[in-house]
């Protein structure tokens, strides 16, 4: 799973760097951990950086523990966000009981589905947050909308400078295609479980905490969950 992520880092993170959906995504995550007053965060599965900038972009001055399992992403990240206050480490989320700290915020995208025990990284994250800390969870819906999601992309007059990024870089729109395409097989195959909405919201219920939020986002190619821990 970390050779996808490592090869599809660079077209991934010019992909989502001009994505108006993508940046709504990581905006809206950003407000409302500063909304919320928050000091600290801990990001699970950071990817290459791209909420550390929308946060710092929008004046978070918390500290940030940002994870991942891919050394390019991460590699990614550092070079496109030198602060002192962020700290990007490489680290496997299945090990999640071996991390410590303690966090006021913690975020999940599209992350916490690739983990092999759900509930029990839903009780980690709750030992790492503080009381009544909260958790931002997005997840994929891996449905047939990634032609509706590029088509709306065009229409957007924000998104103009993907006609021409299209003209440019079509190779890094496949490659990351055929990296959602190998998840989304692995998932027909069982070797990756995707839990619904609903079964998230359970889980996170019974892990102690209370849902405060859900919708979708990203024009539906993802869906969020925010909850506070209760205990």
């Amino acid at each position: 799973m970390n050779n996808i992520w490592d090869k599809v880092a660079k077209p991934y993170n010019n992909i989502s760097n001009i994505s108006a959906a993508h940046q709504e995504k990581f905006d809206f995550v950003s407000n409302f951990v500063i909304a919320n007053r928050a000091t600290s965060l801990l990001d699970l599965g950071c990817g290459s950086g791209l909420l550390e900038k929308s946060l710092i972009r929008k004046g978070f001055s918390g500290e940030i523990t940002a994870l991942d399992s891919s050394k390019m992403m991460l590699e990614i990240a550092r070079l496109g966000c030198i602060r002192n206050s962020v700290n990007f480490l490489f680290f496997n989320l299945n090990q999640l009981s071996r991390l410590q700290g303690a966090f006021e915020s913690c975020v999940a995208i599209n992350s916490l589905f690739l983990v092999e025990q759900k509930k029990e990284t839903l009780m980690q994250i709750n030992r790492l947050l503080l009381s009544k800390g909260f958790l931002i969870l997005i997840e994929p819906t891996f449905g047939d909308h990634s032609m509706p999601f590029f088509i709306n992309q065009l229409k957007k007059e924000k998104f103009g400078l993907l006609r021409k990024f299209f003209s440019k870089s079509l190779i890094d729109v496949l490659r990351v295609a055929i990296s959602q395409r190998g998840i989304s097989n692995m998932i027909k195959k069982k070797e990756i479980t995707l839990p619904t909405k609903a079964e998230w919201m359970d889980y996170l219920k019974g892990g102690r905490f209370e849902i405060i939020s859900e919708g979708s986002i990203q024009l539906d190619e993802n869906y969020y969950i925010i909850a506070r821990k209760t205990l």
